[in-house]
């Protein structure tokens, strides 16, 4: 698996066991970008762009006929989904001898801090529920967010100004949706701090 930046997120993956099999090369040299520490200080002074999250397909890559070259090796690049969580490929080969074999490698894709909507998955005319974002910290110092609810579809009251969200924590925002019309509905959740940001999208 080979990590790329995707136009819609700059993502950080953990990707220690792939770098062993590797032979411990750079991983920056490999193409991957590490969230460290020193990367989390210098990028303190840059401003928060926020980037909307929407793409959350539970497949990243499928692709059934992939020939090699003469050296019996081939290679694809894969653009993540927008979902920050761990990811598994598999790969299976076979040659004209019929001699097969079968590979499995692990990566996971994450950003110093992530909001998670958490919504019910419908609402009748009438229902009054609790709409509710997760901030996750990935980072080893404090950090303030303030977290931004954008509803189409719904009327919603609640939330708070900012958070104060420690090192390696999380903190939890809740609003108060209800539904008074047939239809679809729009969220989009933000988190914008000082240094870093996140957004997603669901309907």
């Amino acid at each position: 698996i080979q990590p790329v930046h995707s136009p819609a997120i700059r993502r950080y993956v953990d990707v220690d066991r792939l770098s062993k099999e590797r032979g411990g090369e750079p991983l920056k040299a490999l193409g991957y970008v590490v969230a460290d520490a020193a990367e989390s200080s210098a990028n303190a002074a840059e401003p928060a762009a926020v980037q909307v999250r929407h793409d959350f397909r539970s497949t990243a890559l499928w692709v059934p006929d992939l020939v090699t070259d003469e050296r019996g090796e081939a290679r694809i690049e894969v653009t993540f989904p927008d979902s920050l969580t761990g990811w598994r490929a598999t790969a299976r080969a076979a040659d004209r001898r019929t001699r097969v074999g079968i590979a499995q490698a692990a990566v996971r894709t994450r950003k110093p801090l992530l909001v998670r909507l958490e919504t019910p998955r419908f609402l009748v005319v009438g229902d009054v529920a609790t709409i509710s974002a997760s901030v996750h910290n990935h980072t080893d110092q404090t950090l303030t967010v303030t977290p931004s609810l954008s509803v189409s579809g719904l009327s919603t009251e609640g939330g708070a100004n900012a958070l104060s969200i420690p090192a390696r924590g999380e903190a939890r925002v809740d609003w108060t949706a209800s539904a008074r019309e047939a239809g679809e509905a729009s969220l989009e959740i933000t988190a914008r701090g000082e240094a870093f940001s996140d957004a997603m999208l669901r309907t």
